[in-house]
């Protein structure tokens, strides 16, 4: 990661999640929405029912409320979800330079896919009983994945990084969060491979 590098330039993709087996004959399709800053690999991710530009408005706001820093710069696939005007008002609304790719040129690097690799090879296998039990796997993952060493952040955690450039950056940032516990979140794959939530209290 470049050290003089300026942060809040967030990929956004959208994927659809495999069909999972939720029980009782009923099966379950999700698309995964997943926001990753480009140098600090920090991580936003959501498990929604369709991909309609009403969903991709309302992730992008969840993402720009949630993550610690402002988002400045937006890179999506040029997917109709993101080519409406609500989604380029919503960009405007939040001071967000918004950019697309081409099909032949995906520069988004497949964050989404690459986010959820782990996933697949982990945990997706495992049987769930209902759709809230996937949502509440996948946030676990989320947590675990931003508490995880990373090579490209020399050994360090997404976690880490942000911190320490926010505890160092003179810029207007959105309000820190009380980072949750790293050792829950370094558990919560495990956790939720044997199906057990761990709590944050």
């Amino acid at each position: 990661m470049p050290h003089n590098c300026d942060f809040g330039f967030v990929h956004i993709d959208v994927c659809l999640l495999p069909t999972q087996h939720v029980g009782d004959g009923k099966f379950c399709k999700r698309y995964l929405y997943v926001a990753i800053e480009r140098w600090l690999r920090s991580a936003h991710s959501a498990i929604r029912k369709d991909m309609t530009a009403r969903r991709a408005v309302a992730f992008l706001k969840e993402a720009s409320a949630v993550l610690a820093f402002r988002i400045t710069d937006l890179l999506t696939h040029y997917d109709r979800c993101f080519i409406t005007g609500a989604f380029r008002e919503a960009c405007a609304a939040l001071g967000v330079q918004h950019r697309m790719t081409t099909a032949c040129m995906p520069q988004t690097y497949d964050a989404a896919e690459k986010f959820m690799r782990p996933f697949e090879q982990h945990v997706l296998g495992i049987p769930i009983d209902s759709h809230l039990d996937l949502e509440r796997m996948f946030s676990d993952y989320n947590q675990a994945y931003n508490a995880r060493p990373q090579g490209a952040l020399e050994g360090k955690s997404p976690d880490q990084v942000v911190r320490a450039r926010l505890a160092g950056d003179s810029k207007p940032t959105q309000p820190s969060r009380t980072p949750i516990n790293s050792g829950v979140r370094a558990k919560a794959v495990i956790a939720a491979k044997k199906r057990q939530y761990p709590t944050t209290t």
